[in-house]
């Protein structure tokens, strides 16, 4: 269980808005300063107080329930006894035709609104579990309203986003003759997860740091899948050894009913939680190739070319555990209400996010026993072999759990694969697609600076060995040695350092890519073998027009291996003014965060000179 008392601030979102996640998967953070300027427009549930009616969505074990028990309670303290009563009822107790009433007109605040002058706030939780139709509620609803000042009255409506009936909307807008407002809770934010972490009395840096490498943000970031990271992580001290067994173990979870009473009611029978995610795999496979985005649950007239109806997915069947699941509408619309899947609009289901969906389409794929040729002429429709865009998420997962499929794709598609979590991949795996990356931006000069962010995955014991010829190699293309940098960069690979020094110091190289070798050197952070980049600050740098070589070479040996007289002496104005490069950088910040106390006398005195005032 998560810890209790977590004073999570969650946010939420209008479902017309959507909201986009941080790389990491999580909500974007509202502490992080680059809030204000996303286009993402989250807010806290008290910031809507004023609104007369509001729909509250979210996906099943996401926590909308305790969100809606917080902010009933604030309101309470708030309001204690003053001519504003919150009340709140679960509709998942009320059994029958006109309990719903019946439980109302026994509450004081309820007669207050209704007989005198008061306000009430009335908080509908669960509406998606209520034991009796739709319709029923929503004819009590209307009861409701009819007997006192609708004006005075506020209702918050709390359902499962995929079980929330649209034409609720309509008759919400009769009936309170206001529009209700429809929000979405919003999944985790990171310092959520932090905190939850340090509440169970783990170090949450570390535990944060595990997470990113097993690129788990996307299940840190749900309530049910985080209480399964921090199980585990708190058990095994680590989160997991394959991303992939991460990720089958999380989705099974959001495939399971997060809310107990649903198990066992009788009315609603519950699929176990391995055939939910069996027909997720079903659905995940369908629409990623098919290519259509969301699971359209209205009128056919209405589907859209984007849309895959529901009854497009039913019939024969699918392996699930020891036994063959059939595929009926009544089980693909349980599952379309678990965790994994996300409400889109009124009638269109999406999911949560396409990396489960790519996930589950492999394991489907893979549950088939389909030969790896058969899989290949799935992904592929060119010539060249090389794999689909839109399906390389699909590609990845399948590469990491066949050696033939992998061997296959790297040697035509290398780049497809830079994606692949390093867990899942083998140090002879990692050399081999270092050396056909290498070779494709040879060869093709194909460089996607979103790679950059996946250099790390590379990392591995031999990868010096791998990458030093190619650093040092003026025969080989001036692209192809700075990705080599950039790669032994991400994967802090020191035993380079001598060889990327050599680089720095050769004048028969280019002097941007002596920049990127000196920028590296920099990135693997303080060494005494860069104490000899000191000696080039005190000659001319031919060609270093725009004092990128300099500005990192400063960065190198500041203030390790440099002295604030020493710095001050070989500091000058930038010549390049309109490029916000490594000098300015250095002036701006490294250097600033280098000086001492006993430094501040020389620092004042090189910015009162008459020479650089107009230019620092």
């Amino acid at each position: 269980m998560l810890p209790e008392g977590l004073d999570w601030k969650r946010r939420w979102y209008r479902r017309d808005d959507g909201l986009d996640l941080t790389p990491g998967g999580y909500c974007p953070d509202a502490t992080d300063y680059q809030f204000e300027f996303s286009k993402n427009r989250t807010c806290r549930l008290e910031s809507l107080s004023d609104r007369q009616a509001l729909v509250l969505l979210g996906e099943a074990g996401i926590g909308k329930s305790t969100a809606l028990e917080e902010e009933y309670q604030r309101q309470r303290s708030v309001h204690p006894a003053t001519d504003s009563h919150a009340v709140k009822i679960d509709l998942a107790a009320v059994s029958n035709e006109g309990e719903l009433l019946r439980r109302l007109e026994r509450l004081r605040e309820f007669d207050s609104w209704k007989n005198g002058n008061s306000d009430l706030l009335l908080y509908l939780d669960s509406l998606d579990e209520c034991l009796v139709t739709y319709h029923n509620v929503q004819h009590s609803l209307f009861e409701v309203f009819d007997l006192g000042p609708r004006e005075r009255l506020k209702l918050r409506l709390v359902s499962r986003a995929p079980a929330w009936p649209k034409h609720f909307e309509d008759a919400l807008r009769r009936g309170l003759g206001c529009e209700p407002e429809v929000y979405v809770l919003a999944p985790l934010q990171r310092s959520d997860v932090g905190q939850a972490a340090n509440a169970k009395g783990l170090d949450p840096v570390a535990f944060l740091q595990d997470i990113d490498l097993s690129d788990a943000g996307l299940l840190a970031s749900h309530p049910v899948t985080l209480d399964f990271l921090l199980s585990r992580y708190e058990s095994a001290g680590a989160i997991c050894t394959s991303r992939s067994e991460l990720f089958r173990l999380g989705c099974l979870a959001l495939a399971g009913e997060a809310n107990s009473g649903r198990r066992h009611n009788p009315q609603q029978p519950s699929l176990p939680d391995s055939h939910r995610l069996a027909l997720a795999a079903r659905v995940a496979a369908v629409s990623i190739l098919c290519n259509r985005r969301t699971i359209h649950l209205g009128h056919l007239a209405e589907m859209s070319e984007a849309d895959l109806a529901v009854d497009d997915l039913v019939g024969s069947t699918e392996p699930a555990e020891y036994e063959n699941l059939r595929v009926t509408k009544d089980g693909l619309i349980e599952t379309l209400c678990c965790g994994l899947f996300q409400l889109v609009s009124p009638d269109r289901i999406g999911w949560r996010h396409r990396s489960f969906q790519e996930f589950l389409a492999a394991e489907l794929l893979a549950s088939h026993d389909l030969e790896p040729r058969q899989i290949l002429g799935l992904m592929t429709s060119r010539s060249d072999g090389r794999i689909t865009p839109q399906l390389g998420g699909i590609a990845v997962w399948l590469a990491t759990r066949s050696k033939e499929l992998f061997d296959e794709i790297s040697r035509n598609d290398p780049a497809m694969l830079m994606t692949a979590n390093a867990r899942d991949l083998s140090d002879d795996q990692k050399a081999a697609l270092t050396r056909r990356y290498l070779e494709a931006v040879q060869e093709r000069n194909e460089i996607d600076r979103d790679h950059y962010h996946y250099f790390h995955n590379l990392e591995h014991p031999a990868l010096a060995r791998q990458l030093g010829p190619t650093i040092a190699n003026q025969e080989i293309e001036e692209h192809t040695r700075r990705i080599a940098i950039r790669i032994a960069a991400a994967c802090k690979s020191t035993e380079l350092t001598r060889c990327l020094l050599d680089l720095v110091f050769d004048v028969n190289d280019g002097i941007d890519l002596r920049s990127y070798a000196a920028w590296a050197l920099w990135h693997f952070g303080p060494q005494d073998a860069t104490h000899g980049l000191r000696a080039l600050l005190f000659n001319p740098m031919d060609n270093d027009d725009d004092d990128e070589l300099k500005g990192n070479i400063l960065r190198c040996v500041w203030p390790t291996h440099l002295t604030a007289s020493e710095l001050f002496d070989v500091v000058s104005p930038t010549k390049n003014k309109n490029l916000l490069g490594s000098y300015k950088m250095f002036l701006s910040r490294e250097l600033l965060l280098g000086l001492k106390v006993d430094d501040l006398p020389i620092a004042l005195a090189w910015v009162t000179r008459a020479d650089l005032a107009s230019e620092m």
